[in-house]
């Protein structure tokens, strides 16, 4: 645990703390003073009022005690004290056992005196499995009336020897409740005298007929008697509410957090009186790696490893820097001691430093040992050292600040600055004699560059680097235990080959892709995060800006946007963004520049595997849409590359296959090859269904947009799904991934069962489930035994964007289907002369013709048409829904192209 972080945190936030505490405590007093009740006055009640009170107090939860106070009026009820409660409570649960106990045995008494003659016959010879039916007969023509009414004497002179056990067996007979269960009671408690006793009922729930029997009145009494001894503290504590609520000012402060509240009162008044004292000098100290204080006189160098006491933790440095409290003197620490001392030691020295870098460059920890520096070398000095500046102690710090100057030099750091505002007012401080002001902040704040004529002080800018040396990258491994050299050299230009992932235990490898940075590599080293981890976090964090920033979205899209489409995307290309006006300067330079194949690697995923901008869709950037086509298209991919949206496709065509979607665990990762789908799917459960949704990290798959792997009853589903917002038929060039499945058969051969299926997720324009393709991807797809199906495109995106590109007023929805392939006539039964052919194009098209009569022309496109003859008739200016019924004739053979 890091005494010192949660130190600095409470400081920090003490009057918060303070508050917060202040609130609830008195919060709580009160809530429990005043409860539900309102500041009436007791002593005006009526004992109509009490007993009102009872009947509506908390849902008419103590109405069953209203009767225990008939009579008694608010002021003699305020008197009474809890024992005087006790005592009524039970006087009147004695009056309800009396009453319940007496309807209870009368049940059984009116059942008696309603037996005939032969009941009464054939209940001496059922009775204890007929051990009185011999004596029978002594009681023929006796109704269970005048059995009743008989005295023990009686029976004894019709059965001498056994009267009177028969009479104290009919006596104990119960014929009604005898067999009633422990629900059957309590229901009929709740009903007893129309209801009138209903709270009583939960007392029986577990007292059944023949216990119930078994209990004297006496018994019952007390058996109720312990719902009274637990209700009454809580119906005097309900009623003296209403006497606090009359007098509650007085009442919360003697209430125990009432009390607390006064006290936390008074501590936020004495935080406030020596406020001030919270701005400490600081206790930063120097010593040397054996813990020895440095002396006043020695020089720090690059590479020295000091131990640096009394710093002020936050959560970063907790998690990050050694806990012993170690640092190495880095290169830019260096160069700011040197720099400070030589202008302190100036006939004009600098009083206002302003450094400035990269977040994770080492700022912070060269600000702290800075610090004790000068509280080691200016013994006289005041050094005051402000971790989080936030701007709400401004005013004191300047009072402080000022009458420290007054008799001895006096230096403010202040760290983690984010407003310019605050970096100019600080500024002005360092205008005062004997004041020295040293600023820090990542973020970029124009006052650091700012040199404005006619200042009181000088005041100079120090940019840490985002890259350390080779040197620097040594010696952090070192304060890890990671025994490295490395011949890492910082790189000012990242290309698009650099975005790999390192492996771990290759520090060499782990230099180059951080590029050298500080916080990075500690990240790494210090093992509270794995490559992977930190990569995807970092890459969370691009999404979310993302998410406000659309035309940087677009320029990162750009930025991996091949060249031509003949050359392989960003073979060698910079990796630099298009400069727009709100770049994400946290991961890129001030010119766009990415700033190491880490960050290049997570804009990459943030573009590939995270959805886009939520307002990419909204009139806003109309303009955008129109300069970025091809961006936007990616943008829609992404929406239905969606880990929700390529669920909800899967289950549906699932369905279709005759299956049911349970899927238990989905992954889902970015991938450059096969084997790294094929490793991940050796890390899933064998036991249980599950899903990786694998998305390729380049600009665009030649034949698929994603390969999803889905284990469903020991059936492997290798799916490759083709987005596109064309038909199925159009984009049929995703019928060359049906070639790759042997070898990716093969890679997955540690499962038995694998089923291939090509998904085509695109646009639905009829009814038709015919995909009509050459003969060779017929024959290819039968041999490989490939289902393919699409599903609609209009489905897997969002409303705004379907909304904005009006798929919602013309696309049309089949659902899930399989699709069913067909192969055209030759080409000489069509007529047709061209004697070449691909798969989009055909020959006499490429030759200048304005008509094909071959089946391969790409009906994405919209052609003008010439000279095609239906018979004798001719047909000009034929639209995409007129080739449709052309081909319809062409199949019939009733065409001819010229």
């Amino acid at each position: 645990m890091n005494v010192a972080y949660w130190k600095e945190w409470v400081a920090s936030h003490a009057v918060t703390v303070c508050i917060v505490f202040l609130g609830a405590s008195l919060s709580f007093a009160v809530y429990d003073v005043l409860g539900e009740s309102f500041p009436v006055q007791p002593a005006a009640m009526s004992a109509a009022d009490v007993q009102d009170w009872f009947q509506t107090h908390d849902g008419g939860r103590w109405k069953t005690y209203a009767p225990a106070f008939v009579d008694v009026d608010g002021k003699r009820l305020s008197q009474h004290t809890e024992q005087q409660f006790h005592d009524k409570i039970v006087a009147a649960d004695s009056k309800v056992a009396t009453a319940i106990y007496t309807e209870w045995h009368a049940r059984d008494t009116q059942a008696k005196l309603s037996m005939s003659a032969t009941e009464v016959q054939e209940w001496f010879r059922t009775l204890e499995g007929g051990m009185w039916s011999k004596y029978a007969v002594n009681f023929a023509d006796l109704t269970g009336k005048i059995l009743n009414d008989m005295t023990k004497e009686d029976f004894v002179r019709l059965v001498p020897d056994r009267g009177f056990v028969i009479y104290n067996d009919w006596a104990g007979y119960r014929p009604v409740t005898a067999s009633l269960n422990a629900s059957a009671v309590a229901h009929w408690v709740s009903t007893l005298s129309d209801g009138k006793w209903a709270s009583y009922a939960p007392l029986f729930l577990d007292l059944d007929g023949s216990a119930f029997n078994s209990l004297t009145l006496d018994q019952l009494e007390a058996f109720l008697q312990t719902r009274a001894d637990k209700d009454t503290a809580t119906v005097y504590n309900d009623w003296r509410m209403v006497v606090n609520a009359a007098n509650w000012p007085a009442a919360v402060v003697k209430h125990p957090c009432g009390g607390g509240a006064v006290v936390l009162c008074g501590l936020v008044w004495l935080f406030f009186w020596v406020r001030r004292k919270l701005i400490l000098t600081t206790s930063l100290r120097l010593y040397d790696e054996d813990g020895v204080p440095l002396s006043q006189t020695s020089m720090l160098s690059e590479g020295d490893i000091v131990l640096l006491k009394g710093r002020d933790y936050n959560r970063r440095d907790s998690m990050f820097a050694p806990s012993d409290g170690r640092l190495f003197i880095t290169t830019g620490t260096a160069q700011l001691l040197q720099e400070f001392w030589d202008e302190y030691r100036s006939a004009l020295p600098v009083t206002e430093w302003c450094i400035g870098g990269a977040s994770g460059s080492g700022k912070s920890c060269a600000a702290q040992i800075l610090a004790a520096d000068v509280v080691r070398k200016i013994p006289d000095a005041q050094v005051y050292y402000y971790r989080t500046w936030n701007g709400t102690d401004e005013q004191h710090v300047f009072s402080i600040v000022k009458e420290s100057a007054r008799t001895k030099p006096t230096f403010l750091f202040v760290d983690q600055l984010v407003n310019n505002k605050h970096a100019q007012v600080l500024g002005v401080l360092a205008d005062v004699l004997n004041v020295w002001v040293v600023m820090i902040a990542s973020a970029n704040l124009s006052h650091f560059l700012e040199n404005r004529q006619g200042g009181q002080h000088e005041k100079r800018a120090l940019w840490f680097n985002f890259s350390s040396t080779a040197a620097d990258c040594t010696r952090l491994a070192r304060m890890w235990d990671v025994s490295q050299n490395t011949s890492f050299v910082p790189r000012t230009t990242i290309i698009m080959q650099d975005a790999d992932t390192p492996h771990p235990k290759n520090f060499d490898e782990l230099c180059t892709w951080t590029n050298g940075h500080l916080l990075s590599l500690a990240t790494v080293l210090s093992k509270h995060k794995t490559v992977d981890q930190l990569l995807e976090e970092v890459a969370d964090r691009m999404v979310a800006y993302h998410a406000n920033h659309v035309e940087w979205y677009l320029a990162v899209i750009k930025m991996f946007k091949p060249n031509s489409l003949s050359e392989e995307p960003n073979s060698l290309s910079e990796a630099q963004i298009v400069k727009t006006f709100d770049l994400d300067l946290r991961y890129v330079g001030e010119e766009g520049h990415v700033l190491c194949p880490f960050f290049l690697q997570a804009l990459q995923r943030s573009v590939a595997l995270g959805p886009p901008p939520p307002t990419a869709y909204s009139q806003t950037y109309t303009h955008l849409h129109t300069q970025n086509p091809s961006e936007f298209g990616f943008a829609v991919e992404r929406q239905a590359l969606a880990k929700e949206k390529l669920s909800i496709a899967w289950e549906a065509c699932l369905k279709e296959l005759g299956h049911t979607f349970r899927i238990q665990k989905t992954e889902r990762i970015g991938y450059r090859s096969f084997d790294q789908i094929v490793h991940q799917a050796t890390q899933m459960p064998s036991t249980a269904d599950w899903a990786i949704h694998a998305i390729p990290l380049k600009w665009n798959e030649k034949s698929i947009d994603a390969i999803l792997l889905y284990f469903v009853d020991k059936v492997l589903y290798l799916i490759g799904n083709s987005i596109s917002v064309s038909t199925a038929q159009a984009h049929s060039k995703s019928l060359a991934w049906i070639g790759e499945l042997d070898g990716m058969r093969s890679a997955l051969d540690m499962f038995d069962n694998i089923e291939p299926v090509l998904l085509f997720t695109g646009k639905q324009s009829d009814d038709s489930s015919e995909l009509r393709v050459r003969n060779e991807f017929v024959n290819s797809a039968e041999a490989a035994g490939c289902t393919l199906m699409d599903y609609p495109l209009l489905n897997v995106v969002d409303t705004s964007a379907a909304h904005y590109l009006r798929w919602d007023l013309d696309m049309k929805t089949y659902g899930a289907r399989v699709l069913k392939l067909v192969a055209p006539p030759p080409r000489k039964a069509l007529g047709c002369r061209c004697t070449t052919g691909c798969l989009n194009l055909c020959g006499c098209f490429k030759a200048g013709n304005t008509c094909s009569a071959c089946f391969t022309v790409h009906f994405a496109l919209h052609f003008t048409f010439a000279n095609c003859f239906f018979l004798t008739r001719s047909c000009t200016q034929l639209e995409y829904s007129t080739l449709l019924k052309c081909h319809y004739f062409l199949l019939s053979g009733d065409i001819t192209c010229n």
